[in-house]
């Protein structure tokens, strides 16, 4: 991406840092960013609009370059296919998101009585998908799968809070952020960039932001991806954002998850997750993230956007 920078004398910043040395399978130590006024904000708060909007920038631009650089030949999209973190076994899979789906489904039950008829549909279709398990990893195998006819790139692959740092201003602006850097690309893999942005806004925007404005977000995106296809003189399509826009939908059953499982795991300060549970066919998850005055304060950040999602997607 450096060379491309080059090629093309583009003089921006860049979304990375400096590799200083690495030892394979054992050791990388990346440039220090905080010498630069590099900072990560605290994943339980979740980002705002203005955050957002220059993570969509950046995303944006990262994904173009891919998508030239993917044209020429230089990105391996054939073995980054089958690098889906979120594509396990189905041993793996039961571990992950089925078995704790399953508890998770138990506590929203006891919610209270008008949690539970708001969202009744949702706690049927749950406990439908959770006895069905075969079902449910078969329809998100049909989402991993690469379609070529669809606008695909190098996905960052885990494109949250805690892999982004963020500089900026000084005086009046000194809580403005002006620059963005990615970190973390070990979980990069080739498909359609709804799975990047699907990932960032279940995971890192504030809620009620997520709700208002991702079309926002979203406009921006496509705005900054086309802008950088046209600075590198691509000679290729466009992206349009109703072919986004269907792709996001393509996926909410992913979001599905990700609201009900890793949103809440990831914006907690308790011990969130237990691997030894977990692969002993427990749930895994803390269940006191879904319990009294927690529980009702993720049913204020989950709660609409599941009622939505589930309807639309599942019936």
């Amino acid at each position: 991406m450096e060379v491309l920078m080059e090629e093309f004398e583009d003089t921006r910043e860049r979304l990375w840092t400096d590799m200083i040395t690495y030892q394979p399978y054992n050791l990388i130590v990346f440039k220090d960013l905080t010498a630069e006024r590099f900072k990560v904000e605290d994943r339980r708060k979740c980002l705002g609009l203005e955050h957002s909007l220059l993570v969509m920038e950046g995303v944006a631009r990262f994904h173009a370059m891919s998508r030239i650089l993917l044209d020429r030949g230089l990105f391996p999209a054939t073995d980054l296919k089958k690098y889906i973190s979120l594509r396990p076994r189905k041993d793996l899979f039961n571990y992950i998101w089925a078995n704790p789906l399953k508890h998770v489904a138990k506590e929203i039950k006891q919610w209270g009585n008008e949690w539970y008829t708001i969202f009744f549909p949702m706690v049927d279709v749950g406990t439908r998908l959770f006895q069905y398990v075969d079902g449910l990893y078969e329809k998100l195998n049909d989402a991993y799968e690469v379609d070529e006819r669809r606008f695909n790139v190098i996905n960052h692959g885990d494109l949250w809070t805690c892999n982004l740092m963020f500089k900026y201003g000084s005086g009046s602006n000194i809580d403005r952020p002006i620059a963005i850097r990615f970190i973390d690309f070990q979980m990069s893999f080739y498909n359609t960039a709804a799975w990047d942005l699907t990932y960032f806004i279940c995971t890192s925007l504030v809620p009620s932001y997520r709700r208002k404005y991702e079309r926002i977000l979203l406009v921006r995106y496509v705005d900054c991806f086309n802008y950088n296809l046209d600075l590198y003189k691509y000679e290729g399509a466009r992206l349009k954002l109703e072919s986004l826009e269907s792709e996001m939908k393509r996926l909410e059953l992913l979001r599905v998850l990700l609201l009900s499982l890793t949103y809440p795991i990831m914006t907690t300060d308790l011990k969130a997750f237990d691997w030894n549970v977990a692969f002993e066919g427990g749930c895994g998850i803390n269940l006191a993230l879904y319990q009294g005055e927690r529980g009702a304060q993720l049913r204020k950040s989950i709660g609409p956007d599941l009622k939505r999602y589930l309807k639309s997607r599942l019936g």
